[in-house]
């Protein structure tokens, strides 16, 4: 009897920290939510762009591209178009920059997507409110047949 005590408990600890009490949550990422739409306090889903976005906007007025990899990724090729290179553990040096956080839109892209959605998150933290993810980055870009050109110092 003590045995299968044990061992119940043992199974609900389990149970209880694989769910982690969120079962009822939705994730961020899932199919469901509707682009921006507020999921829970503090979460919000991205707001996606994809490699059209990017040759259309890539010369708009108040449109910022912004490349968060490494300076020698960077040097290595970018996306035509790309306005900056900071990398996503320095975004916060764009406010050294002219950028709006209000007016102006900033997209976000990287190597595969994982950094840009990181500085993505911090953007909208610091207050940018037209903030866009180009989630597919530069393997997308490139799977596409896109090329990438050196970047242009500013």
């Amino acid at each position: 009897m003590k045995r299968i005590l044990i061992t119940s408990i043992i199974l609900l600890g389990a149970v209880a920290c694989s769910s982690n009490g969120n079962a009822q949550t939705p994730s961020p990422m899932s199919n469901n939510a509707t682009q921006g739409q507020t999921l829970a306090a503090n979460q919000v889903t991205e707001e996606v762009v994809d490699a059209s976005y990017i040759k259309e906007k890539a010369n708009a007025p108040h449109v910022i591209i912004i490349d968060v990899r490494t300076p020698d990724e960077y040097n290595a090729g970018t996306i035509p178009g790309t306005d900056y290179n900071i990398d996503y553990r320095y975004i916060g040096r764009i406010k050294q920059l002219k950028i709006d956080p209000r007016e102006d839109t900033v997209v976000v892209f990287c190597r595969s997507g994982r950094r840009a959605k990181i500085a993505y998150h911090a953007l909208r933290d610091m207050g940018y409110k037209n903030v866009k993810l180009y989630a597919g980055s530069l393997i997308d870009w490139t799977q596409k047949g896109n090329k990438l050109v050196p970047p242009e110092k500013k």
